[in-house]
């Protein structure tokens, strides 16, 4: 999680796939990506209570939470620029 910056650190949560591992990638122009970042934050927070994850994934969830509200301003100002 976090924005694509090669002078700042690397995210905390920053989860890099194994070579034969899918994956999807959401990016922060999407206007549904941050809704589908909050959705999964939700249910993996879900399954914490319901003891499938551990405790200490809260912070996994919450980072994502967080990079959800940082995706949607960011789509919000892009939308808000005017067309070229």
């Amino acid at each position: 999680m976090g924005a694509r910056n090669r002078t700042s650190k690397p995210a905390v949560y920053h989860c890099v796939p194994r070579d034969d591992e899918p994956h999807f990638v959401l990016l922060g122009r999407d206007p549904h990506a941050y809704q589908a970042v909050l959705m999964w934050a939700n249910i993996r927070e879900q399954a914490i209570r319901d003891g499938l994850y551990p405790e200490s994934d809260m912070g996994q969830v919450t980072a994502a939470r967080q990079q959800a509200m940082v995706m949607k301003g960011y789509c919000e100002a892009q939308q808000a620029r005017p067309a070229k």
